[in-house]
């Protein structure tokens, strides 16, 4: 665990950036998502060095994600996810395969990867980031149109399908990984079972309506620009957190705090990570 002044100059260090950079990104047009990227790019330690640790600040923006989808919950309702359901298990669902077989072809005949290795790299490039797709659409108010609720039912479709993709992945690397199958399988039923909690006893037991007190303090610490690092959790790498969000604040859209709403996130600490000469 960091320091806590390191934390705080860190903070104060993105906040800065941030101030800077996403004005311009804006007025270029280019859209709130890639001025904290591009902000965290300049402060990061390939660059200005700043931030010399990355993994430092990387809880904090993982944190930032989990608010962020959480936010992006209280747009929804049980009830319009069920209206939804033959967009986001049909559309949704032909994306995934679609996309996947197009890439996986171009891996195993263009590039001579074996049949296992093409699909997981086509079925692991079929998804896409839920943050960065949900966030460009709110900052454009294009989430409720009907070209954003399909992107949203195909993003939802994407998040689910995360979890069997990442259980079938031991299957596919061979017997020298089979010993994690169990492990990812018993995660991914962990991860279906806390949604259904969720869901029904946010309801039922008004869950929600004590949890609705944090929604404010979400928001804005959903809203600092240290809240957009993605990367594989260390253990299983399920998307719990991706699933997980949405699905708490949507009980929250049904109850009384769903009037409340407006998502947002920056991504300044994902922007810190990587590093441009390594991309020459």
């Amino acid at each position: 665990m960091p320091h806590e002044g390191s934390l705080l100059q860190a903070a104060v260090v993105f906040l800065l950036a941030a101030v800077l950079t996403v004005p311009l990104a804006k007025r270029l047009k280019l859209g709130a998502v890639i001025g904290y990227l591009f902000a965290g790019v300049i402060i990061g330690p390939s660059v200005l060095g700043l931030i010399g640790d990355t993994e430092s600040v990387s809880h904090i923006s993982e944190l930032g994600v989990v608010l962020l989808l959480f936010i992006i919950g209280l747009e929804l309702s049980p009830k319009r996810l069920w209206v939804m359901r033959k967009a986001v298990f049909g559309v949704g669902m032909a994306q995934v395969m679609l996309t996947g077989l197009v890439i996986g072809a171009i891996a195993l005949f263009a590039f001579g990867q074996s049949l296992n290795t093409a699909v997981i790299l086509g079925l692991g490039l079929a998804l896409s980031s839920t943050a960065f797709g949900l966030q460009s659409l709110a900052e454009r108010k294009q989430l409720n149109s009907p070209h954003g609720r399909m992107a949203f039912a195909i993003l939802l479709f994407q998040d689910i399908a995360a979890i069997p993709l990442i259980a079938m992945v031991p299957f596919l690397a061979g017997a020298d990984h089979a010993m994690n199958t169990g492990e990812s399988v018993n995660h991914g039923l962990r991860v279906l079972g806390s949604i259904a909690i969720v869901l029904a006893g946010g309801n039922r037991y008004g869950v929600a309506d004590g949890a609705g007190r944090c929604v404010d303090g979400a928001r804005r610490v959903s809203r600092r620009p240290v809240a957009g690092r993605f990367r594989i959790p260390p253990r299983t790498g399920s998307p719990d957190r991706t699933v997980q969000g949405p699905a708490a604040g949507a009980v929250l859209h049904q109850r009384r705090h769903g009037r409340q709403r407006r998502p947002a996130a920056q991504f300044a600490a994902g922007g810190a990570g990587p590093d441009p000469a390594a991309g020459r």
